[in-house]
């Protein structure tokens, strides 16, 4: 782990057979995934997905009700979606 990442939290892992199936043929060394998360958040989940070759970070909405205080997702990756083209 990283000195910015942690183990993930319990109750928000994530399905670890389904997301290594989906992503191994779609980034490189997708079938040897390890994931960590950034314990910031509670409103937007974000984890650290390593493989071999390279690292990626996954946001997710929170479980459960929307807290008043969390930026709606959509508008989020919207926003960093039209930032990765700067």
């Amino acid at each position: 782990m990283s000195a910015d990442t942690a183990a993930v939290r319990s109750g928000e892992e994530l399905d670890r057979v389904a997301l290594t199936k989906y992503l191994e043929d779609k980034i490189e060394g997708g079938s040897s995934l390890a994931i960590e998360q950034f314990p910031g958040g509670h409103s937007n989940l974000t984890y650290l997905l390593r493989t071999p070759e390279r690292e990626y970070v996954l946001r997710r909405g929170p479980l459960g009700r929307w807290r008043p205080s969390a930026r709606h997702g959509a508008r989020v990756h919207g926003a960093q979606s039209c930032a990765s083209f700067l």
